[in-house]
């Protein structure tokens, strides 16, 4: 790590960041027309990538007239296919300009979406970033041409490169990148075959792959006539790596630096290819000097620079991406596949880092956050709390001064509000790619496991990752500092249970444990009831402390903590059926001790009724009636107790009491009795009447499920009236609460 943070090499505010990743894709459930189409298309498509491409081009044609949910559901199909979890080839012979006549027509078509339509610009990046960028002119036939010189050249008539080349005539693909690097790198390591198996494995490539092939690779590579001149044949190998990238490869950093500042590569039998650059890229001079520098430190020690580069090269191109910018065409596609390849880079610099992290410390791991706060940032759609995540972090990281443990706890809080967007973006994204995920899936006949993983791939994949994985590092140094444990315990109270571990706290809201139980859950999102009989929750997630599942958590005498530390949460899990008793010691650590079940006939009954004497008298909690207090909206200077409730009010008493740099949200509140109090009025009479139909023909505290759905349907039909709707808007108007639609 360097002693002090490179120099940043373009100036950009937070603000100026709004909007850069494009509007928000609606997730619009599944295109079952564009399913069926995909599932009879899909034999066809299985001849080659060719077929495969120019097909996605006529349903994409006729997609994007339809609606968000037919374009995504042809990106999920292509992806199914980038992915290998398709068959590529079938027995069909493709010159490789035709395929790349296939990849310019469908990126092509893609650019032109991307360009016009902003809430489609995720899906066009998925798609595009899964389909190489096509070659122009004799780019695509190089790739049949040039392997035959290679192979004269350098003596390697027979064996693998034979083989090589006879599937390169067939069929080209994507994976002949691979294969390319893997023959480089394994001349670099002295012809160590573990080496050229090493890089294959890395992108998926085995023996099952390469023998797979209409022209199968089954020998491995013999370069002994290449012993004599390794580098000879290296330097070809290298060459024409250039041409399969240009072709294949458009989150390739060097080929998409090389495509935006224009290239000129050798003759092959008599014909050259070239291609010129963006204008709006090599006129400027500062940004083509950067770019040229992060191709030439690929792989450098000096990660935090080479990361730093790919940022700032991201924000001096984010003018050229936005909606309505100078660009179209094929310059417009060449500098999103650049600003793709920069945020592959990125993460790939990122996952060097993970293994050396301890070196960096505390203030080293916050620089690298805070870079890819600014990344992630620059990919996702609606990226507003993003940015002010990324602001918020500048400036904590900013104030270190003597008070360490003062300026862990800013960063963690910081750091905190950047995981809650992070997981909220992630969940947008499986919203919008599962269902067509697991629909396609269904219809292909895909492996269950990658269907049921299809969203968690694209996420990791994605400039998410990186942020999360860093985030992961620096919250135990972070922890450390600011002295607070590996436990938060949100709500302090002893319990002794059977230990039952569940994936999401939401498939058991509706459990009725028999026996005291501690829920061990994976996520919490924390708009959960707790189930009747558990007396304790632990989990991973960190709802927020004024979640309804932590208030109710509070309010029914149940055990609430988040564990921080892995080992610790295994340990736990590992005693699932077991009877364990949590005791809180403090607001940091919880002590966990396996006990006998014996234990739960002194303590049990008494914890899962909360000191009732009978669970028929836990069943239905009591709760007071509370006087309208004659206002319809209260702002926050007038909230009182018994008038709203403890969120408000312990939200209004931390005002003045904070720190400048910590900002509490202006509100406004409906006091406790405003629904009934409009309920009474003849406005309301149908919905009134609706409620106490129901109530009554299902008793107090037994609605069923369906029943509250109803309930909740019926009451998004209570209208205020004209005073009480004035009375709300001024309420909300003098706290600074934006009125919607005003």
């Amino acid at each position: 790590p360097p002693q002090s943070p490179p120099q940043r090499l373009f100036a950009c505010t937070a603000e100026e960041m709004l909007g850069a990743g494009g509007q928000r894709t609606a997730a619009a459930g599944v295109a079952n027309s564009v399913v069926d189409a995909v599932a009879a298309r899909e034999p066809d498509a299985e001849r080659s990538f060719m077929h495969r491409y120019n097909i996605a081009s006529e349903l994409l044609q006729k997609a994007v007239t339809e609606g968000p949910a037919e374009v995504t559901a042809v990106a999920v199909w292509l992806r199914y296919a980038a992915a290998k979890l398709l068959l590529w080839n079938n027995d069909y012979n493709v010159k490789p300009r035709e395929l790349s006549a296939a990849q310019m027509r469908l990126t092509d078509q893609a650019i032109g979406i991307l360009s016009s339509c902003a809430d489609l610009r995720e899906i066009m990046r998925l798609i595009m970033v899964g389909v190489g960028r096509g070659g122009e002119g004799d780019v695509g036939q190089r790739i049949r041409d040039e392997i035959l010189v290679i192979q004269r050249n350098n003596d390697q008539m027979g064996g693998m490169m034979e083989e090589w080349h006879q599937k390169l005539h067939n069929n080209t693909c994507p994976d002949d990148v691979a294969i390319c690097q893997a023959l480089m790198d394994h001349i670099e390591s002295g012809f160590d075959m573990a080496v050229y198996w090493d890089t294959l494995r890395a992108h998926g490539i085995d023996h099952a792959r390469l023998s797979s092939y209409d022209r199968s690779i089954v020998s491995e590579p013999d370069l002994k006539a290449a012993h004599g001149k390794p580098k000879k044949l290296y330097d070809d190998l290298a060459k024409y790596l250039r041409s399969l990238k240009a072709v294949h490869s458009g989150a390739d950093l060097e080929s998409a630096v090389e495509a935006c500042l224009g290239y000129s590569l050798h003759q092959v039998k008599g014909n050259s290819a070239s291609k010129d650059g963006v204008h709006a890229v090599v006129s400027d001079t500062a940004l083509a000097n950067a770019l040229r520098d992060l191709v030439a430190s690929m792989g450098a020690a000096d990660v935090e620079t080479h990361m730093t580069g790919c940022v700032d090269c991201r924000l001096r191109l984010m003018p050229l991406l936005r909606p309505g910018g100078e660009l179209a065409g094929d310059a417009l596609k060449d500098v999103v596949y650049l600003d793709l390849a920069l945020e592959n880079a990125f993460r790939a610099d990122v996952e060097r880092t993970l293994a050396y992290t301890g070196a960096w410390g505390m203030s080293g791991l916050a620089r690298l956050v805070g870079l890819a706060i600014e990344n992630c940032a620059l990919s996702l759609p609606d990226n507003d709390e993003m940015v002010y995540c990324a602001r918020d972090w500048l400036a904590a990281s900013s104030s270190a001064d003597d008070d360490a443990q003062g300026w862990a706890l800013r960063i963690k809080a910081a750091g905190d509000r950047t995981a809650v967007a992070l997981a909220e973006a992630t969940g947008h994204t499986h919203a919008l790619l599962q269902p067509s995920a697991e629909a396609i899936g269904s219809a292909l006949r895909i492996d269950g496991k990658a269907i049921a993983t299809f969203t968690e791939e694209v996420v990791r994949a994605g400039p998410g990752a990186p942020l999360s994985q860093l985030l992961a590092r620096l919250d135990p140094v972070l922890r450390a500092a600011a002295d607070l444990g590996a436990w938060q315990v949100i709500a302090p109270y002893e319990a002794t249970g059977c230990v039952i571990c569940v994936d999401f706290l939401e498939t058991v809201m509706e459990e009725v444990y028999a026996e005291p139980a501690i829920i061990v859950a994976g996520r919490v999102s924390g708009e959960e009831e707790i189930p009747e009989g558990a007396v304790a929750v632990v989990t991973p997630d960190m709802p927020d402390v004024l979640s309804h599942v932590a208030v109710r958590a509070r309010n029914e005498g149940v055990c609430f903590a988040t564990c921080f530390d892995e080992g610790a949460l295994s340990s736990l899990r590992a005693m699932a059926g077991s009877t364990v008793c949590l005791r809180p010691s403090g607001p940091n650590d919880l002590l966990v001790e396996e006990v006998s079940p014996a234990v739960i006939d002194a303590r049990g009954t008494a914890a899962i009724t909360g000191g009732n004497s009978s669970p028929e008298a836990a069943a239905v909690p009591r709760i007071e009636r509370v006087s309208w207090c004659g206002s319809w909206a209260l702002p926050w200077d007038e909230y009182r107790e018994g008038m709203v409730g403890a969120k408000s009010n312990n939200v209004a008493s931390l005002r003045g009491r904070l720190p400048d740099w910590i900002r509490l949200p202006v509100s406004a509140a409906l006091p406790f009795g405003v629904f009934d109090e409009l309920l009474k009025d003849p406005c309301n009479a149908t919905p009134a009447a609706e409620l106490q139909a129901l109530f009554t023909s299902a008793g107090v505290g037994q609605l069923s499920a369906a029943q509250l759905e109803q309930a909740r349907a019926i009451a998004m039909r209570v209208r205020p009236t004209n005073t009480a709707r004035a009375a709300i808007e001024a309420a909300m108007a003098f706290a600074g609460v934006p009125v919607p639609g005003g």
